[in-house]
């Protein structure tokens, strides 16, 4: 049986095209000084310490006021983007990646 060209290829920039360096740690620190400058304290752990950063962060909304909650998720939200896009400005795209992506945009595959 012989499987189907596909049409498109969707990649995971960090650590599937590049290698970049991204502080979880700094992340979460971020994250939750918005959280506390809107209010929120954390009653217990609860494992709310071991929670990746988004889940922390729909945590934290669910447990704030529905107004501030939304703040607090748009503060969470940029301050992410602006880690990302910092991070990404560093990275480096490893050996292969432009040769795989020539590869598939010369056989007409859509790349995102």
């Amino acid at each position: 049986m012989r499987l189907a060209q596909p049409r498109a290829l969707v990649f995971d920039f960090d650590g599937t095209l590049a290698h970049g360096e991204l502080d979880f740690g700094l992340m979460r620190r971020k994250v939750l000084a918005e959280a506390h400058a809107l209010g929120f304290e954390a009653a217990g752990d609860n494992g709310f310490s071991s929670l990746p950063v988004l889940e922390l962060v729909e945590h934290v909304r669910d447990g704030l006021e529905e107004k501030k909650g939304e703040l607090f998720q748009k503060r969470a939200q940029q301050a992410i983007l602006e880690m990302e896009h910092e991070a990404a400005t560093r990275a480096q795209l490893f050996p292969f990646t432009r040769n795989c992506l020539g590869i598939a945009r010369d056989k007409g595959i859509k790349i995102a």
